[in-house]
């Protein structure tokens, strides 16, 4: 064999090696591209997943209605939910297209006076309000509901004599600081048109 013969089989060597070696490295960036996708698919997953709970409406302070929320940040779509107030309570059914997150729904189940709404004294022998069933996220992935409030601790808790209606407060709050806000301006307003003249 020739001098020249054995450069070029040295040379064929490296050259086996490094494809090998990019080989490795180009499967090792492959796998990580799969998990970065993986991981970034399970993030938009957790974005747009709906939460759907049960929760109370307080109407007044002897009036509540059982109440399906979606406490999750993405919405609820396609919603099928049986409500139940266990043990042996009356039961509804809600079906909606749509639930915003941070939105709800109060139901009306049947109760033995025939009246939609339910006092406490209606609510306080029940444990736990449950509602099971169904909704798709804005990806089309289904999520199954199955959730319970503790109903017995909640009136306990009611029947204490603490409770306050945040959303009126807030809803009441904003209008008179928008008012506020306009005379202040109008008296700037004012000032610097005497003032000027």
């Amino acid at each position: 064999m020739a001098a020249s013969d054995w450069v070029i089989a040295g040379l064929t060597f490296v050259l086996v090696c490094a494809t090998v070696y990019y080989a490795f490295q180009t499967h090792a960036a492959v796998e990580e591209t799969r998990k970065t996708v993986n991981e970034m698919r399970a993030a938009r997953e957790i974005q747009v997943m709906p939460k759907l709970v049960p929760t109370i409406e307080i109407l007044s302070p002897n009036d509540l209605l059982p109440r399906v929320s979606n406490m999750g940040v993405g919405p609820a779509i396609n919603v099928r939910i049986h409500f139940h107030l266990e043990p042996n309570g009356p039961d509804a059914t809600y079906t909606a297209a749509f639930m915003s997150p941070g939105k709800g729904q109060s139901v009306f189940p049947k109760t033995d006076s025939g009246d939609r709404i339910m006092n406490v004294k209606e609510l306080a022998p029940y444990d736990t309000f449950h509602i099971k069933g169904e909704c798709w996220d804005a990806l089309g992935t289904r999520h199954e509901v199955d959730e319970r409030f503790e109903l017995k601790a909640y009136i306990r808790d009611f029947k204490s004599g603490t409770w306050a209606r945040q959303s009126r407060v807030h809803r009441t709050g904003e209008p008179m600081k928008l008012i506020a806000d306009a005379v202040v301006g109008i008296e700037d307003m004012m000032r610097r048109q005497m003032e000027s003249a």
